[in-house]
């Protein structure tokens, strides 16, 4: 697999992984992030993220896209289906989904678990 990958390559099991660690990364800290609230934050249901994070139903590629941006992962012209989205069920917030926001490219580092080797030495 190529370091970076796209989102057509991610799997419903992948996505569910990834969308594990991400929530048990937002919630090492002092707040908490539950499925509700990111669901909230998507204009999804806070339920069917939880269902696909157990890997039970199949992500929409909008599903993955919305979560992904949502999460601060860069996806391909999220004007023409994600910020729609976002804005007809009112959840747009300009400083989680605006374009001044920083992304980080989603990797298939990032799909399979691995730990950022950001500083190690080489």
């Amino acid at each position: 697999m190529t370091p970076n990958t796209t989102i057509s390559q991610m799997s419903g099991r992948q996505f569910a992984k990834l969308l594990n660690q991400e929530l048990e990364a937002a919630n090492q800290g002092l707040g908490r992030l539950s499925y509700a609230e990111l669901g909230r934050s998507c204009g999804l249901t806070g339920k069917w993220l939880r269902k696909l994070s157990e890997q039970q139903g199949t992500p929409s590629t909008l599903t993955i896209r919305l979560v992904l941006y949502t999460l601060g992962y860069e996806v391909d012209a999220p004007e023409e289906d994600v910020v729609p989205h976002l804005r007809n069920k009112g959840c747009y917030v300009q400083s989680l989904h605006g374009p001044e926001r920083n992304r980080k490219q989603l990797t298939a580092r990032d799909i399979a678990g691995v730990p950022s080797r950001e500083g190690a030495p080489t």
